[in-house]
């Protein structure tokens, strides 16, 4: 299931183009520890954008309160919700389908708990292709 990328920017920045605002704009990296940071990474590379680094944090969460705060833009991948409370942003999608995240789930199909694993997906796969309501 893709995951694509996501510029998260202050509701008061009005740029619309998301290689200027990576850019031009103090920049919140996703830590490139994570799968999610390295795909940042080479999205960035591929684009030839060198931002201004302010911080590089592991947590989405923190990373959206960070940019809600007026701190800094951000690329990261779009997640389902619950996002953090209260958060008002800027949400600019990234259409570059070989730089979304794919997320999966592995398990032997023989199984005894094939069975739930598999409602499991199908659950996590409507709930990701679902309408989302979000700030």
């Amino acid at each position: 299931m893709p995951e694509p990328l996501l510029v998260i920017a202050p509701t008061a920045l009005r740029e619309r183009d998301l290689n200027v605002l990576l850019a031009r704009e103090p920049f919140i990296r996703l830590s490139r520890d994570t799968a999610g940071g390295r795909l940042v990474d080479r999205y960035l590379r591929r684009e030839g954008i060198v931002p201004q680094e302010r911080f590089e944090v592991t947590s989405l969460f923190a990373i959206t309160r960070l940019v809600d705060r007026g701190l800094g833009v951000a690329l990261i991948p779009d997640w389902p919700p619950p996002w953090p409370e209260g958060v008002r942003l800027r949400r600019i999608p990234v259409d570059s389908p070989e730089h979304a995240r794919q997320v999966g789930v592995v398990y032997p199909r023989a199984s005894v708990r094939a069975g739930p694993v598999q409602a499991f997906v199908e659950a996590a796969t409507a709930v990701a292709a679902g309408p989302l309501s979000r700030t």
